[in-house]
């Protein structure tokens, strides 16, 4: 019994062995496999990424050896580029070799284990966190600047201090930098929390984050004017307003006011170059406001309306085809192309300075008792036939073509 328990038990021990050398054959190979895929890859990838210094070319033969980097990386250089970066800084406070990476292709889920691993030692605010993983996911250009405030903020230091924040950033803000809206950006979230450290509600922030978007440099002593200014009147209330006082305030100082009707661009020259909110009363602000407004107003007006020259034809001809009294009228503003544009369903609108250079002029083609669109046409400078267009760039029925060859045969409109 003892012989036979002694001889079950070596046999057990032998195959376990058997098993542990199996295994570690398989891991061998394996590893070797990777190896072989590292070496084949990273002469590639350095040549596209310009990699010259051995301490990047020692990461990225880190990297290569992990299957989810290694398909990563035939998608997206972001992701590596984004990764040297933060390696690079050298705040790293685990080694890289130690970090197991996941069963994963995508590659904001990659660096998000990569950086719990390796970089974040610290809470981070969401708004910061969801930045760093788009920048680094292939959904744009790899933001570097935001890149920097993250290893700021993961190493333990306040976001306040970070180098390169875009306006005046207090530690207050970055307290409430954690309550920001999932649907706003960082920049968008930094303002959001910039307005309510300031004393301004939720509304009030929401209504500036998305004014200001893009609006920092070296005007920001202005907009963190704006934002006293309003915080001081209307703290809880009236956030409808902020996106009038934000343009108001850009087209005095900033840049001038563009109005854009069809193609033709016309500036509105400041009517209050020298205006400071920081000596403006609530009351004078807002008639301020309403003046200017007024002014933009009677601006567009004077856009729309303003007539194209006439280039030596009448403004209305009637024509007598065989299906009825057909009307062909000049359309004689940019007013009448945009309508005409509206109803016909195609670009018409967008010929407002040929026909205001006198370029070209725009006709349109109606039925003269059912006041039905027929076709749209296009003369040039000469009264030559450039476009003849129905509904929705259609050929022009009959009714049309008739009338048009009519039209044609007149003494004023035969061609020179």
């Amino acid at each position: 019994m003892t012989n036979r328990t002694a001889r079950l038990r070596r046999e057990q021990e032998a195959y376990a062995l058997e098993c542990l050398r199996k295994e570690a054959f398989r891991k061998s190979k394996h590893q070797q496999r990777l190896r072989r895929s590292a070496h084949r890859l990273q002469p590639a990838l350095e040549q596209q990424l310009s990699i010259q210094e051995a301490e990047q070319s020692r990461v990225l033969r880190s990297l290569l050896r992990r299957k989810s980097t290694r398909e990563t990386f035939g998608s997206n250089h972001g992701f590596f580029l984004a990764v040297l970066h933060c390696l690079g800084s050298g705040q790293h406070w685990r080694d890289l070799n130690s970090w197991h990476a996941p069963r994963s292709r995508r590659p904001a889920r990659v660096f998000d284990s990569l950086a719990r691993h390796v970089f974040i030692k610290f809470p981070l605010p969401p708004a910061l966190y969801r930045a760093v993983l788009k920048s680094t996911a292939g959904e744009g250009d790899v933001n570097y600047p935001v890149i920097n405030w993250f290893l700021h903020v993961a190493a333990g230091d306040n976001l306040s201090r970070a180098p390169g924040l875009p306006f005046e950033f207090t530690k207050k803000a970055a307290h409430f930098l954690e309550q920001a809206p999932e649907e706003l950006g960082i920049t968008k979230a930094m303002r959001w929390a910039q307005v309510r450290a300031m004393g301004g509600g939720p509304e009030l922030a929401l209504a500036f984050s998305h004014a200001l978007d893009q609006s920092f440099g070296d005007f920001e002593a202005e907009w963190s004017a704006v934002i006293r200014f309003v915080v001081r009147y209307w703290k809880d209330d009236h956030a409808e307003r902020v996106p009038r006082i934000v343009d108001f305030v850009r087209h005095q100082r900033l840049e001038p006011l563009t109005i854009e009707l069809s193609d033709v661009k016309q500036t509105v020259e400041p009517l209050y170059p020298g205006f400071d909110i920081r000596q403006a009363s609530e009351q004078s602000l807002l008639h301020r406001m309403q003046t200017w407004e007024a002014h933009v107003k009677a601006a567009a007006q004077a856009v729309r309306e303003a007539p194209f020259p006439r280039m030596g034809l009448e403004d209305c001809y009637q024509i007598h085809t065989a299906y009825g009294p057909v009307r062909i009228q000049r359309l004689k503003n940019i007013m009448a192309l945009l309508k005409e544009g509206k109803l016909m369903r195609h670009c018409v609108g967008g010929y407002g300075v040929q026909c205001r250079d006198g370029y070209s002029s725009i006709w349109s083609i109606q039925m003269e008792n059912e006041r039905r669109r027929l076709a749209t046409i296009q003369l040039g400078r000469n009264k030559q036939v450039l476009q003849f267009r129905g509904k929705a760039n259609s050929q022009p029925g009959p009714e049309a073509k008739a009338a048009v060859s009519v039209w044609m045969r007149m003494p004023d409109v035969q061609r020179l």
